[in-house]
């Protein structure tokens, strides 16, 4: 059986993921069943984000803004094509339906 360190102090969840893993022939230990020289101090209040979530939001944050300057480049291409109003209305049209039915940014 193999072991999985859970690493968190909430107790409901240590017993929902370990009753889960249990099936898949997974040992769940949570922190409190480290040695005390093993134990790490989590912060679980919910109110400050810890390094790795702020570099995955930093991350994602950054994925997004290069997807919104590839979006305006594309619109400023298209717009310099642009000549008529009716053009102009199919442009927008077409770019708001493909903006509202694809995963647009990401």
């Amino acid at each position: 059986m193999k072991k999985v360190l859970f690493a968190t102090n909430n107790p409901a969840k240590i017993k929902r993921f370990k009753d889960a893993l249990q099936a898949h022939d997974i040992d769940l230990i949570s922190i409190k069943d480290l040695d005390e020289n093993d134990k790490v101090k989590l912060n679980e209040d919910g109110k400050k984000l810890d390094k790795v979530e702020k570099d995955l939001l930093e991350e994602k944050i950054d994925t997004l803004h290069a997807k919104l300057e590839e979006i305006v480049k594309y619109i400023m291409v298209k717009i310099k094509e642009i000549h008529t109003t009716t053009e102009l209305n199919k442009f927008l049209s077409d770019f708001n339906a493909q903006f509202n039915n694809e995963n647009f940014l990401g």
